[in-house]
């Protein structure tokens, strides 16, 4: 399902009155401290984004429907909202920056529905570009996640995270993405997508697998 917002905020105009008389005797007048020149609507600029909520519509925790949160989004401002799955993927247009707009979700959710949810937001493009520039191993993309970091994380808590093991996958950090091989699966006993990376990194993490997040980036994608 589709559902459109209205538009970026804006900053109307306003237009004073202006009077003036015919006379055939020209004659100075002070300006009127009441006269305003008429000022053309400004529009903030949009970005397009991806947000991601966590652990929403696990089991029976953090029940979420997706269309109250697209009308709930979308009664707050923002344009174009869309949903992909249920597990908490939305696109959206906002003026706001990525921090103000996390921020903004967040209390969306927790007045509309009841709940805490930490959200991670990035661009459009960003999303873009990760997945130009692929995966960093071939394999069942179910079994490779991504995890979205809301900062960078320190280089000495990153330095500090020990190597996986032969049979616990692999992990590797470009910029705020965490990117997880699990060749035996996500749930697997010691596999790195079950390892605490919040704790181990110091930052909100919320993964998606390369499936999810490939579709995100699809001109053509369909949203429930």
């Amino acid at each position: 399902m589709v559902e459109a917002s209205c538009g970026p905020r804006g900053i109307p105009g306003a237009a004073g009155p202006t009077s003036g008389a015919a006379s055939s005797t020209p004659r100075h007048r002070m300006p009127s401290p009441f006269q305003t020149e008429t000022v053309p609507p400004r529009l903030a600029p949009v970005t397009r984004y991806v947000v991601l909520l966590r652990g929403i519509n696990v089991g029976t925790a953090r029940r979420i429907a997706m269309g109250p949160l697209r009308e709930q989004l979308a009664a707050r401002g923002h344009g174009a909202v869309r949903t992909h799955l249920t597990s908490g993927n939305v696109l959206l247009d906002s003026d706001l920056d990525e921090v103000g707009l996390a921020a903004e979700v967040r209390a969306a959710v927790l007045e509309g529905f009841g709940h805490d949810v930490p959200v991670v937001v990035r661009t459009v493009q960003e999303l873009d570009a990760l997945v130009a520039a692929g995966p960093h191993v071939e394999g069942d993309p179910s079994r490779y996640l991504v995890g979205f970091c809301d900062r960078t994380p320190d280089p000495d808590a990153v330095a500090r995270v020990p190597a996986a093991g032969p049979d616990q996958g692999g992990w590797w950090l470009t910029g705020r993405e965490l990117h997880l091989w699990c060749p035996d699966g996500v749930a697997a006993a010691g596999a790195v997508g079950g390892w605490p990376w919040d704790r181990l990194l110091g930052v909100l993490v919320t993964a998606r697998n390369w499936r999810t997040v490939t579709r995100l980036t699809e001109p053509t994608r369909t949203h429930s």
